[in-house]
């Protein structure tokens, strides 16, 4: 049992690693975005999905899951994407009802684009909420467990 339990230790490890590249690569495209240049569009479609068990008592559910769709053109050539925010989706009650409220299909939006690729753009920069993207924290905890798991749950230290 000593060795699978290092090798599970060591994919956590590794998968947390990515992880937290990737929220740190998420970091980075948000802080190159607050300078891009923004293009006059239309959000095309808004979708709010309930996800899930319902409250009980009411008709809400405890999670949601946001679709867009939005188009918008650069120097003449026109451009469709559907992506709300960089990193994972947006699915916490609170952020959704927040992006709901401010935004409503066939609305005129302002999309920040990447001016290297215009194809490359956001409908928000900032997560609803204000928090960040999920993966960095998640990376962090992978890490921690894989430790946990490969060094003491009978991995390493039972076999020293």
């Amino acid at each position: 049992m000593i060795i699978p339990n290092i090798l599970v230790g060591l994919a956590m490890l590794g998968g947390g690693i990515y992880l937290m590249y990737l929220g740190g690569a998420i970091k980075k495209k948000i802080e190159a975005a607050r300078s891009w240049p923004t293009a006059e569009g239309t959000l095309t479609k808004l979708e709010r999905i309930g996800q899930g068990p319902k409250v009980v008592g009411t008709d809400d559910y405890r999670q949601y899951m946001i679709r867009v769709s939005y188009d918008y053109e650069v120097n003449g050539e026109s451009y469709t994407n559907d992506r709300p925010v960089f990193g994972s989706e947006i699915e916490v009650k609170a952020e959704v009802d927040k992006f709901c409220h401010q935004f409503k299909e066939g609305q005129a939006v302002k999309v920040p684009y990447n001016p290297e690729n215009p194809k490359d753009s956001v409908l928000m920069v900032e997560r609803p909420g204000g928090k960040q993207s999920r993966e960095f924290y998640f990376g962090v905890l992978l890490i921690i467990f894989g430790l946990m798991v490969g060094i003491g749950g009978g991995g390493l230290l039972e076999y020293l």
